[in-house]
């Protein structure tokens, strides 16, 4: 069954290191078998939601997101991102 990786994006101190994760994670998320298959800043019809960013990406299970997550090479690039930025992540199971 499908897995979502699922981020709110909520503030961003330096976007020139951000953008730099974002260049190495993607390809992280490819070889894991992972696809990027959201990114921007969607419209919201209903609530008082104000995202400043979001991105979803899909993995081919449950299993295979967590060993990206908790991977080595996913793990050290991981500060790159919490240094300067700040965001709710969730993951979840697709309805395959």
């Amino acid at each position: 069954m499908s897995a979502y990786l699922i981020v709110d994006e909520l503030s961003v101190e330096n976007p020139e290191q951000l953008n730099e994760y974002i260049s190495r994670a993607g390809p992280l998320i490819t070889r894991a078998g992972g696809e990027l298959i959201a990114s921007g800043v969607p419209e919201v019809l209903e609530g008082k939601w104000a995202p400043k960013r979001f991105i979803m990406a899909r993995f081919p299970s449950m299993e295979k997101l967590k060993e990206w997550w908790n991977s080595d090479a996913y793990q050290a690039l991981l500060p790159m991102r919490t240094d300067v930025s700040e965001s709710n992540i969730i993951i979840m199971e697709g309805v395959d």
